[in-house]
């Protein structure tokens, strides 16, 4: 079993992530809609005003949490705990169009090739950010067993 390959199609059946963030008043926590690409990046949109993008704007280590939210409290548990480092893409930037395409195609189901062209979208939605993965801890009941997570570096 591929554990790296099984935590990637995790991620990608899901959108919602716990994104926490911290700063010289404390620790904080942001539900946030994400999408991942095939080399484990994770992307997502904010608006600039928001306390977790002027959280990551002065300390860029991050940690997430994301579960299936479809799951019971008595069935096999599936979810992760991620740590990792959160950067702010820049418009002007080659990734900026990848990580725009990833975020309207997963999360909202479409691409408006005009709105990116007029670049109107950062004015609408806030910046756009990449998590890269530093660590994982995963747990899926299903392929592991009962309590039994798998630690995996990147």
């Amino acid at each position: 079993m591929d554990i790296k390959n099984e935590l990637l199609n995790f991620l990608k059946k899901n959108q919602l992530m716990t994104l926490a963030t911290s700063s010289e008043t404390g620790p904080w926590a942001a539900n946030v809609f994400y999408t991942v690409d095939d080399n484990f990046n994770i992307y997502f949109i904010s608006a600039e005003i928001a306390k977790h993008v002027k959280d990551i704007e002065k300390n860029s280590k991050v940690a997430l949490a994301i579960a299936n939210t479809d799951q019971k409290f008595y069935t096999q548990k599936i979810g992760v705990q991620i740590t990792g480092i959160a950067n702010k893409i820049e418009p002007q930037s080659e990734e900026y169009q990848k990580g725009l395409d990833l975020v309207f195609d997963a999360i909202w189901g479409y691409k408006d090739e005009k709105l990116l062209e007029l670049n109107t979208v950062k004015h609408m939605v806030g910046a756009l950010f990449k998590i890269k993965i530093v660590s994982a801890k995963f747990l899926d009941e299903t392929l592991f067993g009962e309590h039994v997570s798998k630690e995996i570096d990147f």
